[in-house]
């Protein structure tokens, strides 16, 4: 099961630290936050509770229709558990899919995928710290469906089965997930938060648990724990979709009337805060990427409940710590910067523990230098505070960001209003609607000063209880004595007051003159408009209400990777990594962000398989400014020197996260061997990425940007006539484009390996951790039947994965299947089974794939399994339509280039509804040809 705050380990190290007793605090929780509070809740929202302590939250929202998103949140958590139960609280809720009241062992997951539900993105749960959380999302709004729904959540909260036998066989499952979870970035938090955290139970007790006590776990201690922690008192439901709240209340009250209180379970001690003055510590993990630097201030946090007052202060926190993060950004752009990254944060986790701190990316060499300006940029906004621009540039994206999510808010899907109404009550935060949240905003920021801002990072940041951490992939023999001398010869320089800065004019503001328009053509079955200007340039665009207030703009032009010179590998990367941050002829990409805070603006660029693509996602009061921004990068690209200066201070991180992990080598070592050895995939050795230059950049790129083939999409709340005429004063006038793009016709040719039926990569790790994974090659995406058959094909692969390999042997937690067909390179795709599992199984596992692939070569699949893997597609499918970036990205994005893009739409959800046994059977038997197959095996080289 997903676990998100361990997905985040690297924030949680900054997070996690040290608590005081629990008991008085959770019992001032058992209301809702808002009661008693000078905030108001969301009136949107419908609370309630049940005779038994049970609350429930319903919250009535018409996007997606017809759909309703279940959350059943429990507020348990490794925190609950004893020495010997390491890990029980999430091995829990595993075993909610184990076997229940109404299901047995197996049932549950086939019965959801019959309703339309999907394992993973429809029905899955996560266990953290002090939180176990179920998620539903209903296909439909109805009784009848609500119903199965709450009846799945009534057998979570008291009705599952618990059997020995069952237990036993998740139990590989936990271990694979534990094993999938290990790396070098995990081990590196463990030992940090140790440090961080002697004398707190935190510390102990990571959700995943340790495998001693996991091997011993059984029935009787599942039980135990299940009726002292599952109980009426600790959960919540919440219900947010296109539903009416009283009908749903009646629901809840039905099913969950009758759930009991067991047991009166006392709150767990949870530790203290302990203080040490100033403290230093050298980390050592020599597989981590990189080193960092920190310096953490820790406080025990004092329960006060959510408020005005409170709110204020962690907005002038916020304040601060932005401002100060955003110096680290300009400053990593200097030469001669000890530093790639920075960042720097002052907040309160779970009600116990307020951290204020900053934290570099460095190398080892470098690291003094880095604690010395972490030390000194921290003192400077400690001493001298704040510039007035700065602080503009500050209050203008806070109140951005909060008017943005007021306009978005309208269309914002179920399940994310879900997770953030589950978030709120978990957390104890009143759960505020976005108009009364920017109304503070704007009344707090209208009269904020430098010097409030600077008082609130001082009260912050708590000199009494200091963390000095260096941490990473350490060969020196240095210890905490060095890394005080070193902060200690910090302290005795003095810091100077930050300078004040003059805020320039944008340079590539439109003039008045319009490209004329060639041709233009309505599409109505798709509604769908399509623009040819007099310059060649195209222009594609889709009016929708799925984002209230949001714009999509991609611009593809020229041929991308189809392109990239022979003779100089690695130059797509260094163009994708460098072109945003090399700024303009005028303007520096800083300059760039501080003219445009305040805006809803923004600019990415990669090369594509066959483009390079500009994009910005803005709003129709920035639209403009969205077209100015994309239309200068375009005339006036900056190739600044600061762009490659960062991205080569990251190089020895890079390269050692492509050799160092199972990811980084299907990344960059794997893909190379499936394009044939091909130059354009996977990148070059460190020593050649490292002679590439800006120069080479800016010669490939000049001549796709000044005259190549330019196709724009605009898909989102738009009013038309004004995207065309925006459009026209942006990219209409520009010099004549070429006709019709090139054909790249030799360029498209790539060959998947046929001379080996087996490749092994080896990882430069000690980390027990292997990858197992087996491929046939395909074909390319344009027989679009094809192309989907496959896609049920992977689905229904993947499922006999997840009943094979995950729960009945339990060798791997997420195996899965793909289908990987090129819409660039001539006749060339692939289908795929990968699972992470343990290198001494990696050829047991592959072995297994090619089984099940052989059965279905030999037998094919049936009506129910198809049934089982099409009705989530369908489903998904009925949301997908409702996506401003299937249209952009799927649809129209390139739909001049290639107009067969557009029937593709057309036919989309009809012939999947069409496909049948004997469609999947066949493609089965096409391709899933054992003499064909590819075995690659990624394993540790134990050095």
């Amino acid at each position: 099961m997903k676990n998100d705050r361990m997905e985040k380990k690297r924030s949680l190290v900054l997070a996690t630290t040290i608590f005081i007793v629990l008991a008085p605090i959770l019992e001032a929780k058992k209301d809702w936050a808002h009661e008693g509070s000078d905030l108001k809740a969301d009136k949107a929202v419908h609370w309630g509770v049940l005779e038994n302590g049970m609350r429930y939250a319903i919250m009535p929202h018409g996007e997606p229709p017809e759909r309703l998103s279940l959350r059943l949140l429990v507020k348990v958590g490794s925190l609950m558990e004893k020495d010997d139960e390491k890990g029980l609280a999430h091995f829990l809720e595993h075993m909610a899919f184990n076997g229940s009241r109404n299901f047995e062992a197996g049932e549950l997951v086939e019965y959801l995928q019959r309703l339309g539900m999907s394992f993973g993105a429809d029905t899955n749960a996560h266990t953290s710290w002090d939180e176990t959380v179920y998620y539903l999302e209903l296909p439909s709004n109805d009784k009848e469906m609500l119903d199965e729904g709450l009846r799945i959540f009534r057998d979570y909260a008291d009705g599952l089965l618990l059997e020995s036998k069952h237990i036993d066989r998740e139990r590989g499952v936990i271990l694979s997930e534990k094993r999938s979870r290990d790396s070098a970035e995990f081990r590196l938090f463990k030992k940090e938060i140790m440090f961080l955290l002697p004398d707190a139970k935190l510390s102990q007790r990571l959700p995943i648990g340790e495998e001693a006590v996991l091997e011993e776990l059984n029935e009787k201690d599942f039980r135990r724990f299940y009726s002292k922690w599952y109980s009426p008192m600790r959960m919540v439901l919440v219900a947010v979709g296109d539903v009416d709240p009283l009908e749903v209340e009646k629901q809840i009250e039905e099913h969950f009337a009758t759930f009991k209180n067991r047991l009166v379970s006392p709150e767990s001690d949870w530790g203290q805060v302990t203080e040490f003055g100033r403290r230093a510590k050298f980390i050592r993990e020599s597989e981590a990427p990189a080193v960092t630097v920190s310096i953490q201030t820790l406080r025990p946090f004092v329960f006060q409940p959510d408020s005005s007052k409170r709110r204020r202060e962690e907005l002038l926190r916020q304040m601060a710590t932005n401002i100060l993060e955003r110096r680290f950004e300009i400053l990593t752009k200097m030469k001669d910067a000890p530093f790639s990254k920075g960042s720097s944060y002052a907040y309160t986790w779970l009600d116990f523990v307020e951290i204020t701190g900053v934290e570099l990316t460095t190398k080892e060499k470098d690291w003094r230098r880095a604690l010395q300006t972490a030390e000194r940029e921290s003192r400077r906004a400690l001493q001298h505070g704040f510039t007035e621009a700065e602080m503009g540039e500050a209050k203008a994206k806070i109140l951005n960001a909060h008017e943005q999510t007021v306009r978005e808010a309208p269309t914002r899907k179920s399940r994310q209003r879900a997770r953030a109404l589950v978030g709120s009550i978990s957390n104890h935060r009143v759960f505020t609607s976005p108009e009364d949240e920017l109304k503070f905003v704007r009344t707090v920021l209208s009269d904020l000063t430098p010097e409030e801002c600077r008082r609130a990072l001082k009260r912050a940041w708590n000199l009494n209880n200091m963390s000095l951490i260096v941490a990473g992939n350490l060969k020196a023999e240095d210890g905490k004595d060095v890394v005080n001398a070193v902060y200690e010869a910090s302290l005795r320089d003095p810091v100077m007051r930050p300078e004040e800065s003059e805020l320039k004019a944008f340079a590539y503001s439109f003039n008045e003159e319009f490209g004329e328009i060639d041709s233009r053509v309505y599409l109505e079955e798709l509604d769908v408009s399509q623009v040819r200007f007099k310059n060649n340039v195209r222009l594609n665009l889709k009016k929708t209400e799925f984002e209230k207030d949001t714009i999509h703009i991609q611009i593809r032009l020229g041929g991308g990777l189809l392109s990239a010179p022979e003779g100089l590998r690695g130059l797509p990367y260094l163009a994708s990594a460098t072109y945003v941050n090399g700024g303009l002829l005028e303007h520096s990409s800083d300059e760039i962000e501080r003219i445009f805070a305040g805006k809803t603006v923004g600019i990415n660029f990669s090369v594509g398989s066959d483009a390079f693509i500009l994009s910005g996602t803005t709003n129709r009061g920035d639209f403009v400014h969205q077209l100015e921004l994309l239309r200068a990068y375009i005339v006036a690209p900056g190739y600044r020197e600061e762009s490659i200066i960062k991205v080569q201070r990251n190089f020895d991180r890079l390269y050692l996260q492509l050799s160092q992990t199972p990811r980084g080598i299907l990344e960059n070592g794997v893909r190379h061997f499936l394009a044939g050895g091909d130059f354009r995939f996977g990148l070059p050795s460190k020593a050649e990425l490292q002679k590439r230059d800006l120069l080479e950049v800016k010669e490939w790129l000049s001549e796709p940007l000044n005259s190549h083939y330019l196709e724009v999409t605009v898909v989102g709340d738009i009013d038309l006539e004004n995207t065309i005429e925006g459009v026209a004063r942006a990219f209409g006038n520009l010099p004549l484009r070429e006709e019709e793009k090139q054909a790249y016709a030799e360029k498209r040719i790539i060959s998947f390996p046929s001379t080996v039926g087996e490749k092994s990569f080896l990882v430069e790790s000690e980390i027990p951790k292997g990858v197992a994974a087996v491929y046939w090659p395909t074909g390319d995406i344009w027989d679009i039947g094809r192309t989907r058959r496959l896609s049920m094909l992977a689905a229904v692969f993947s499922d006999r994965l997840r009943v094979k390999i995950r729960e009945e042997l339990g060798e791997a937690y997420s195996p899965a299947a793909f289908s990987r067909p090129s819409d660039t390179f001539t006749d060339h795709g692939y289908f795929f089974a990968i699972s992470v599992t343990d290198p001494k199984e990696v050829d047991n596992v592959a072995r297994l794939v090619q089984k099940i692939a052989s059965d279905l070569y030999v037998h094919g699949t049936n009506q129910d399994e198809l049934d089982r893997t099409l009705r989530p597609l369908l489903n998904g499918l009925k949301e997908w339509v409702r996506n401003n970036r299937y249209w952009l990205e799927t649809v129209l994005a390139s739909s001049q280039e290639y107009p067969e893009k557009l029937d593709w739409a057309l036919s989309m959800v009809e012939d999947y509804k069409s496909i049948s046994v004997e469609d999947v059977n066949r493609v089965a038997k096409e391709y899933l040809v054992a003499e064909n197959a590819l075995r690659v095996y990624i394993v540790p080289d134990g050095k």
